[in-house]
């Protein structure tokens, strides 16, 4: 064995020729040869076209296109639909139950061992249905105080709506400021704050569903979180409704999803045509839009599939109000 001190030394010189190594070095380069930017600008231009010629144009299509791009797509998002046996939920027992009917909870799921801040609000005389509501900056935004509800849970409460609502991944209480996502490679070994997030609300929903059973499940992106509620629909294990804000989001730019919607690969699988085309055509309210984001690939989902009325767009922001009302028809 070799002793503890012992040290072995290199033999020789060790030398890297970079003509061994580089393809034209010493050499003239290929008048065909294309720089850096052009190679990106040629390997986007191939993706695109290989997305548009995919797109489906027959319903009959559409089972085809999933099983190009639906892989991909979920190897983005690395998110799933979470098991009944995975989940478990405990009271937070200093909040309790305030006399606004609202509960503070902690839900999780087993294999994974995360934690999601939430609120449960339920409203006096029991309730058929059920809304998720999202919020970038957490429940406090979402739900606002017991004693001063915002404008959309005041309006759902209205129509006996019980309302869960959590703090998404780095949202509200769920902030961690040692987090930090911008080292090299981050991304290579965790998931992004836009992924968990995702993955969030699909928990949420599973634990809404398992323990309160109610009929109708309504689920309520506002701001940016009306992308992740969007990026969460092919997950979705029933005909949830979905009223998505796309806070004039830019779908068309890279920058747009870079600086505000941070998910590796999900350009390539098709972003939202591809997650249009994923989901069921369950009833899709999406507003918002300030002529920026994308609508026509939702619209040419739904028509696929004969449903053009399950969805309604809009340029505008929907009120609290017509978001509510919309959700008591649907």
């Amino acid at each position: 064995p070799l002793k503890t001190d012992s040290r072995i030394e290199e033999q020789g010189e060790f030398h890297i020729d970079p003509g061994h190594l580089l393809v034209f070095a010493r050499r003239t380069t290929p008048a065909e040869a294309v720089d850096a930017p052009k190679l990106m600008a040629t390997l986007v231009a191939n993706c695109r076209a290989q997305l548009e010629k995919a797109r489906p144009e027959r319903a009959e299509q559409i089972e085809d296109y999933r099983k190009q791009f639906g892989p991909v797509y979920r190897t983005a998002l690395m998110a799933e639909w979470p098991a009944a046996e995975e989940l478990r939920w405990w009271r937070l027992e200093e909040a309790g139950k305030s006399s606004g009917g609202r509960e503070r909870l902690v839900l999780s799921r087993v294999p994974a061992g995360d934690r999601i801040p939430a609120t449960l609000a339920q409203p006096s005389g029991g309730a058929h249905a059920a809304a998720l509501i999202v919020h970038p900056d957490g429940v406090q935004a979402a739900l606002g105080p017991a004693e001063s509800p915002s404008p959309l849970a005041r309006e759902f409460g209205k129509r006996r709506f019980l309302l869960l609502s959590i703090d998404a991944f780095a949202t509200g209480e769920a902030r961690d400021p040692e987090r930090q996502a911008k080292a090299m490679y981050f991304t290579a070994y965790n998931r992004t704050d836009d992924m968990q997030r995702v993955q969030d609300i699909l928990t949420a929903l599973a634990w809404l569903e398992a323990v309160w059973k109610p009929q109708k499940i309504v689920v309520v992106g506002q701001g940016l979180a009306g992308l992740w509620c969007l990026l969460a629909r092919p997950f979705l294990r029933g005909d949830y409704a979905v009223v998505a804000d796309t806070a004039g989001f830019d779908s068309t730019k890279d920058e747009s999803y870079l600086e505000q919607l941070n998910v590796p690969l999900l350009r390539r699988a098709g972003d939202f045509q591809t997650a249009a085309l994923l989901a069921a055509p369950a009833p899709l309210l999406l507003h918002n839009l300030g002529g920026r984001f994308a609508g026509e690939p939702f619209q040419h989902a739904f028509a696929l599939h004969n449903a053009a009325s399950r969805l309604h767009v809009s340029n505008e922001e929907a009120s609290s109000a017509e978001i509510a009302a919309w959700a008591g028809k649907v």
